[in-house]
């Protein structure tokens, strides 16, 4: 575990302090005996900014927010830091200053996710699990779901590649390849099993004269070249969950 003193990615620190303090707001170093009231000044990777406003009470609330310079390792923002926030007021004077001194400890590394038996890891894509036992697009999407996997979504040529190879392997059907895509909401408007447009997967290539809608097809299959297909949502055909890495 490393711990790191003033270290957000892009973090938001509320502190409830005195108009007076928010006024002299400044993080100083300590000072020896006889040096003067005066801030210390140095460059720095952070930017402080504070937004004050006035509650239903009467008191002065102080929103801190500090952001990361260009010079600073980029973390995983995926894993909450535990945060420490430590304030300090000090007078010098007339004048009254506050110090707040932020320390944020960065996340353990997690082990990956358990991954279940029979999945296939493809280094820098995903882990993959062939079914070579037709189902319908329902029932395959809903077996992926009970294995913690989604039915599979084409992101790039590597990963439909990888499909194409997977449905190659099958010993018995190998017409088409379920994918996590449909058409049931608006006829022609392809989503994925996430609501977003196909479009936003960022690899859409369709076989020749498909989608045709022949025969009431709203669910998306693929060619054994790769090519995307619509089909009928009853057709049983292979199917393959994915796990992201």
């Amino acid at each position: 575990m490393n711990t790191r003193a003033l270290l957000p990615l892009a973090m938001l620190l509320t502190a409830a302090l005195s108009q007076n303090e928010i006024s002299n707001l400044a993080i100083r170093r300590p000072k020896s005996v006889g040096e003067q009231c005066s801030i210390i000044t140095r460059p720095s990777d952070f930017r402080l900014s504070i937004t004050r406003s006035m509650d239903e009470t009467g008191h002065w609330t102080a929103q801190v927010q500090l952001n990361q310079g260009e010079n600073l390792r980029q973390s995983d923002e995926s894993r909450p830091w535990q945060v420490d926030l430590k304030q300090t007021t000090k007078r010098c004077g007339l004048y009254k200053s506050a110090q707040i001194v932020a320390t944020l400890t960065e996340p353990c590394a997690t082990s990956p996710p358990s991954i279940p038996p029979e999945y296939e890891l493809f280094p820098g894509v995903g882990y993959y699990k062939f079914h070579e036992t037709p189902k319908t697009w329902d029932e395959a999407r809903k077996i992926c779901e009970e294995e913690g996997a989604y039915l599979a979504i084409v992101n790039s040529k590597k990963e439909s590649q990888i499909f194409q190879n997977l449905l190659s392997s099958a010993t018995t059907y190998r017409d088409f390849l379920l994918l996590g895509f449909h058409d049931r909401f608006v006829e022609g408007e392809f989503v994925t099993i996430f609501g977003k447009p196909l479009g936003s997967t960022g690899f859409i290539r369709w076989h020749e004269n498909e989608p045709n809608n022949d025969g009431d097809e709203d669910c998306g299959s693929m060619y054994p070249d790769g090519g995307l297909n619509d089909l009928p949502c009853s057709q049983k055909q292979p199917f393959i969950c994915e796990r992201e890495i």
